[in-house]
């Protein structure tokens, strides 16, 4: 990091500004990005289509990797799980995003927690998010017998 960079990241610290927490996060691509917010309009113009509705998506999340999506499961074969744990963390912030693609972001989110770290609790958590801030749209069918 240049002597410019660092006196910037430290005086944005220092000055308490939130602009830092950015430039400290895990980076990734806007192809990366891209790919994977493809990824995810496919899956839910098939979920419309099974399911015809875009109202409710229930799993068992306990299919394995069936849940995930073609670019989570390639993160988790090179290694790539935070990257895209990000990605996807970001996908279901952005409020310009339709609500069930933002639910079903944070559900691709909590199945790499699953199946690409084992961290059950932040799988958990991802799940609690769904039902606070997207109900109705995902139900993970009994997500608390994961243990």
């Amino acid at each position: 990091m240049g002597r410019a960079l660092k006196l910037v990241v430290m005086l944005l610290v220092l000055a308490g500004c939130q602009v830092t927490l950015p430039l400290l996060a895990i980076t990734y691509t806007a192809s990366e990005y891209a790919a994977a917010y493809q990824d995810l309009q496919v899956r839910v113009k098939q979920i419309e289509k099974e399911h015809h509705t875009q109202h409710m998506f229930y799993s068992t999340c306990k299919n394995g990797e069936d849940d995930l999506l073609p670019e989570a499961r390639k993160a988790i074969a090179k290694k790539d799980v935070d990257k895209y744990i990000q990605i996807y963390h970001d996908i279901s912030q952005d409020e310009s995003k339709p609500k069930f693609e933002r639910a079903h972001a944070l559900y691709q989110q909590g199945m790499l927690y699953l199946h690409g770290k084992n961290d059950r609790e932040q799988f958990h958590q991802a799940m609690r998010q769904i039902d606070m801030h997207f109900p109705g749209t995902h139900t993970c069918l009994d997500h608390e017998a994961i243990k």
